[in-house]
C-alpha cells in the first residue's frame, strides 16, 4: 500500500481510501508468476500510476491489500480501525491537485475527487 487516507470524521465507523503501490504488487506478481491484467496499466516516468479495473479486482491483489489493512488495524485503537475501504485504481498525483509539490496529501481535494466512492462505503 502506498497511501491510506482515513475518511469518516463524526461517523460511527472509519473508512478509508487505499492507494496501492502498484509497482510493488506487479513485482510480487511477476516473482510469483501470478497472472494479472497488464493491458490497462498507465505509466509515467517508469512508475505505474493507474491500473485497470481487472487488476484491482484480482483475488490475490485483494487478499494482499486486505492483509495489509488487517496488520495496520492491529496497531490501532478500536475507534481508529478501518472497517471498510475503497481501493483506488490510480495513484494520487500533483497533476490532479491531490498532492502538494512535497507529496503531502491534500485531504479536501482527495475527499472531493473520491466522494461518491467513499460515501458508498456507508450504505
Amino acid at each position: 500500500i502506498d497511501t491510506v487516507v482515513p475518511y469518516g470524521n463524526d461517523r460511527k465507523i472509519l473508512t478509508a481510501l487505499v492507494i496501492p503501490n502498484f509497482d510493488s504488487i506487479i513485482d510480487f506478481f511477476e516473482k510469483n508468476r501470478i497472472n494479472y491484467e497488464k493491458e490497462n496499466m498507465v505509466y509515467e516516468d517508469g512508475i505505474c500510476v493507474e491500473a485497470g479495473s481487472k487488476f484491482i479486482l484480482n483475488q490475490t491483489f485483494l487478499e494482499l491489500i486486505d492483509e495489509e489493512i488487517l496488520i495496520a488495524n492491529t496497531r490501532l485503537e478500536h475507534w481508529e480501525k478501518i472497517k471498510k475501504y475503497y481501493i483506488s485504481p490510480r495513484r494520487l498525483t500533483e497533476k490532479t491537485g491531490e498532492l502538494t509539490p512535497t507529496f503531502k496529501v491534500k485531504r479536501s481535494v482527495v475527499f472531493k475527487n473520491f466522494e461518491a466512492e467513499l460515501e458508498k462505503l456507508y450504505l
